[in-house]
């Protein structure tokens, strides 16, 4: 009998630091990779026929913490940032601050990707207060 409960209790012991080095592991969570996404050849010109060519630009599927090169003309201040599938459907949305740095407006803001499978986006970005312009983006 003593030395079932001794079993017992040394079972017992081994399960409770178990369970206490658990709780006291750190959780790992995904730092945020800093990204830049160049929307300068997204430019609006007054003749369309004018416009070059823009190659998507391309994402990965991380924690992202982005630096937009905004289009040239672009202002300072608050932005709205929509990601939206094929139908148009908000997948994600983020606000971020857009800054005058090196002869560019440079848009900051966090975007977790990580969750999403891989495939054609469109991100919608506006100066809070003005309209909507939308950008193909590929995330891979």
């Amino acid at each position: 009998m003593v030395a079932v409960g001794g079993l017992v209790a040394a079972i017992l012991l081994v399960l409770g630091l178990v369970a206490s080095r658990r709780q006291s592991w750190p959780t790992q969570t995904a730092a945020a990779q800093v990204v830049t996404l160049d929307l300068r050849p997204f430019a609006a010109l007054r003749d369309d026929s004018a416009k070059p060519s823009s190659a998507t630009p391309v994402l990965p599927r991380e924690n992202l913490r982005l630096s937009v090169m905004l289009p040239l003309g672009s202002e300072t201040g608050q932005y709205e940032i929509r990601l939206m599938n094929d139908q148009l459907q908000v997948i994600q949305e983020t606000t971020g601050q857009a800054l005058f740095q090196d002869q560019e407006t440079r848009l900051s803001a966090q975007l977790n990707l990580s969750g999403l499978k891989a495939g054609s986006y469109r991100l919608w970005i506006r100066r809070q207060n003005r309209s909507w312009r939308d950008f193909p983006l590929d995330v891979r």
